[in-house]
């Protein structure tokens, strides 16, 4: 009897510490960064390699990658994952006929190995890694649409969702603590339609509606859970704290008419709850991940400079965390370890 009660406490222990362990993994989150430079030593025509960064958010750490990928793609993109140690980025490639396309590959920073991983693609706009996909918005060849997919690293192949091939897909937007997946879409051809009459007419173009999908219950078959009506969604993202933070535009966002409203939808009680007008903070582009009581922004401050912002937003304290030395910030994600 005694021999039993002590195996079940030996397992006991394994079973709290494997649960100890895989909370205290899952709790470091970090933004990672790309910073497109000019570098001499750069052996592709552009000139142009792509560096690293990771901005630990509990700790406010900067660190830089000791590797830069040579850029050759359409889009300078590339993105850092601690779990995997591991960047991945896009890729020109050509075939045998002398045609290109932009294809996902890694880099694995222990192994120095590089992996070609999609041969179907033309154009790739987002990567976002977890520990056993890479998400995308990304255009395959011989398509006219940007969709959103994953690249299975278990299957070693790209997975759709089920939806109508009409859809072209504008943002992407991963909560890595609640590990949720949301996508913001227009109809291509709604789009098209809205630009024709604004061609033709040489009035103001108004925008189609655009949908927020949930892709986090079931990737396959995702969940509306917002449609505007013909407004542009500028950006969003989402935490378990504040729910689904988006902005829209009621016009196209060159237009120097252009107007800004900013909401948060509540997922859960679906309720619409207008907040505070972020645009005007300053210029913010369409990058915005949420963490905590904040959102980061990549935006131009009051001294005209291009860097990551955080804005509290109970405090609606503004500060900015991050401004490159040279080259220009493209865009970064939340990541956890």
């Amino acid at each position: 009897m005694r021999k039993l009660q002590i195996i079940l406490l030996l397992l006991l222990l394994i079973t709290l510490s494997a649960c100890s362990s895989k909370h205290k993994s899952g709790n470091n989150y970090y933004l990672s960064i790309t910073i497109p430079r000019e570098d001499e030593n750069s052996s592709v025509e552009s000139g142009i390699s792509i560096s690293s960064y990771t901005y630990d958010l509990s700790t406010g750490e900067m660190e830089e990658t000791d590797t830069t990928i040579d850029y050759t793609s359409q889009y300078a993109l590339g993105v850092y994952s601690k779990e995997h140690n591991s960047i991945y980025y896009s890729e020109r490639v050509y075939n045998e006929a002398g045609n290109y396309g932009d294809e996902l590959f890694s880099y694995n920073l222990d192994s120095k190995e590089t992996k070609q991983l999609t041969t179907s693609l033309f154009a790739i706009n987002d990567i976002i890694p977890t520990t056993d996909k890479i998400y995308l918005i990304a255009k395959k060849r011989r398509t006219r649409e940007l969709h959103i997919m994953y690249y299975s690293l278990t299957e070693n192949k790209l997975i759709e969702p089920n939806l109508d091939s009409d859809f072209n897909f504008a943002l992407i937007s991963y909560d890595a603590v609640s590990d949720s997946l949301f996508g913001v879409a227009f109809l291509k051809s709604e789009d098209e339609k809205a630009m024709d009459i604004a061609n033709t007419n040489q009035t103001t173009f108004i925008p189609p509606d655009y949908y927020i999908y949930d892709f986090s219950k079931d990737f396959l078959n995702p969940s509306l859970i917002v449609k505007t009506d013909k407004k542009l969604i500028r950006r969003f993202c989402y935490s378990n704290e504040y729910g689904l933070f988006f902005t829209e535009a009621d016009r196209s966002i060159n237009d120097d008419n252009v107007e800004y409203a900013s909401y948060t939808w509540d997922i859960k009680d679906q309720k619409l709850k207008p907040e505070k007008n972020i645009d005007e903070l300053m210029y913010i582009g369409d990058t915005l991940c949420a963490y905590q009581d904040a959102l980061y922004f990549r935006g131009v401050g009051s001294d005209d400079t291009w860097g990551i912002y955080q804005y509290n937003r109970k405090t609606e304290e503004v500060k900015r965390i991050f401004s490159p030395e040279e080259g220009f910030m493209n865009g970064f994600v939340m990541l956890s370890e």
